[in-house]
């Protein structure tokens, strides 16, 4: 499943995908407040605890998170209390108007984290990690190393599980935490190399973020910082984009929003460009599908020293994808990562306005969907600790 070379990109116009998939036509979802619901919760909840899993983090997508037009980093050198109440404040106002509407919420983490562990001592914390949310490379890299820190900070000892759900941009942060983990030394350093000007005062003598500072001086040790840990790892309409090193995590899951249509192979989706269709028939994620290497934005205009960390590391992560290749990318329309199951989900078969949302990509993150969502991983993901 490995990739071969680290950081290496996916390809996107295979004849047919290398890794697994499924179709999954679900059922209705059940209704939040019904007995059936919390049951299925439930029974997820004891899979996991017999898995041994002890934390699970869910991950917000792009423009999600606490600092969507990048203001608020280069503020954070200077004064990081008054970055982190702003993010804060963004990221509380955002929960208000979108809900769970493509965004996991308060709510969703305390349902998970009562129905998992209902009758129990409490024994799986679910968290919610925010992160900036940039449509950019270096801001997914940046989720990658201050999500390494809160996982190397949480104390996990060898033969305990953790589970990583991203949702959107996300998993690519996840794919960028799975390189980095299973990487040798030189392409650590080829990784802190580019990114340098991010992280590091004009001089380069001074670390300006405490985070980088602590998790590069980790890896260069060499090794796995998380080695006897199990690392379970699953996207929701995660774009693809940065490539996937299987030997970084224990298992990996992608749920696609996808409606498969007779007159193409059921592993890909129409081109995107009849925008009529795309508004008005549910064709799947549509975000999942524009959202691919080249759809970026530039970091913010202010901060020019996020600009050559984000144009070097463009260089590291897909130096042979050139941004004109976008479009006939966009034409083959593949559907499967190159690495994992893909379960490639017809949710309007089940729920016909619901699988429209924010254009198909805001239906994973429903909390009427978390027994489904729940039930699949534990099924999938933790299988062989079961066996």
């Amino acid at each position: 499943m490995t990739l071969g070379k680290i950081f290496a990109h996916q390809q996107y116009c295979s004849d047919v995908p290398v890794a697994p998939y499924e179709i999954v036509t679900p059922r209705a979802p059940c209704p939040v407040a019904s007995a059936e619901y919390q049951e299925l919760l439930c029974d997820a909840g004891q899979c996991l605890r017999d898995a041994n899993v002890v934390a699970v983090y869910l991950m917000h997508g792009t423009f999600a998170g606490t600092d969507a037009s990048g203001l608020l980093a280069a503020l954070e050198r200077l004064r990081p209390d008054w970055a982190e109440m702003l993010g804060g404040q963004q990221k509380y106002w955002f929960d208000r108007m979108l809900g769970d509407l493509g965004n996991f919420t308060p709510q969703v983490r305390d349902d998970l984290e009562r129905l998992w562990n209902r009758d129990r001592k409490a024994s799986i914390r679910v968290e919610l990690f925010h992160w900036s949310s940039e449509n950019t490379h270096i801001a997914r890299a940046d989720a990658a190393i201050r999500l390494l820190e809160t996982l190397v900070d949480a104390n996990l000892q060898p033969g305990q599980r953790v589970l990583l759900v991203g949702h959107s941009h996300a998993g690519n942060v996840l794919a960028l935490l799975t390189n980095l983990l299973a990487g040798g030394t030189s392409a650590r350093a080829d990784f802190f190399e580019a990114t340098r000007a991010y992280y590091r005062s004009l001089t380069r003598r001074r670390w300006t973020i405490v985070a980088w500072e602590r998790m590069a001086k980790l890896l260069m040790k060499g090794g796995n910082p998380l080695q006897g840990v199990g690392l379970d790892v699953v996207t929701l309409g995660t774009p693809i984009c940065y490539g996937w090193n299987a030997n970084g995590c224990d298992s990996l899951l992608h749920f696609v929003n996808h409606h498969c249509l007779p007159e193409i192979p059921e592993f890909r989706t129409v081109s995107p460009f009849a925008f009529d269709t795309t508004f008005t028939e549910t064709y799947g994620d549509f975000v999942q599908q524009i959202g691919i290497t080249g759809s970026n934005f530039l970091p913010n205009i202010f901060a020019w020293r996020t600009h050559d960390a984000d144009r070097r590391l463009k260089q590291l992560l897909h130096a042979d994808i050139p941004r004109s290749s976008y479009l006939s990318h966009l034409k083959c329309g593949m559907r499967v990562a190159q690495t994992g199951t893909t379960l490639l989900v017809d949710y309007s078969h089940a729920d016909p306005e619901g699988a429209k949302q924010l254009l198909g990509h805001g239906i994973y993150t429903r909390r009427n969907w978390l027994p489904f969502h729940s039930q699949e991983i534990t099924q999938r993901c933790l299988k062989s600790s079961r066996s």
